[in-house]
Parts: C-alpha cells; sequence; structure tokens
C-alpha cells in the first residue's frame, strides 16, 4: 500500500493527464485560464500559472508543486 507520496507530482511544460486538467479547469474557474482544458501543459497553461502565482505572491515558476496545489484550493 503507498503511502500517497507522490500523487500530487509536479508538473511543468509538456506535461499531461488528468492532473494537468484539473489545475486547468481550476484556472479557468479563477479567471486564469482561457484555454481549452485538454489535460495538456502548453505555453497558454504555462503563462496562466504564472500569472496566477504572480497575483498570489509565491515564486513564479511556470510549473506546479505542492505549494501550487494548495493555493489553488485543491489540497488543504
Amino acid at each position: 500500500m503507498g503511502n500517497g507520496d507522490g500523487e500530487y507530482k509536479q508538473l511543468s511544460r509538456d506535461s499531461k493527464g488528468v492532473l494537468v486538467y484539473i489545475i486547468q479547469t481550476r484556472l479557468k474557474v479563477v479567471g486564469y485560464y482561457e484555454g481549452e482544458c485538454n489535460g495538456i501543459f502548453d505555453k497558454k497553461t504555462e503563462e496562466a500559472i504564472k500569472s496566477f502565482q504572480k497575483d498570489e505572491k509565491i515564486p513564479v515558476t511556470g510549473s506546479i508543486n505542492m505549494r501550487d496545489y494548495i493555493h489553488l484550493g485543491l489540497l488543504e
């Protein structure tokens, strides 16, 4: 049995999958992402994340890590 570590992995450009889709959807709901929620971490996704990070006053990396999941309200 796993301990849950790694379920919310770091994501960056060219990542693909359900977690990217969830992040795109969340960014769209809060007004940062206007592209298609397709589960592909592309330039539009990266730019949306950078804008979100800047507004949240957290390090602007353009990638997603545990801190970003928390700020997006996906984890507590």
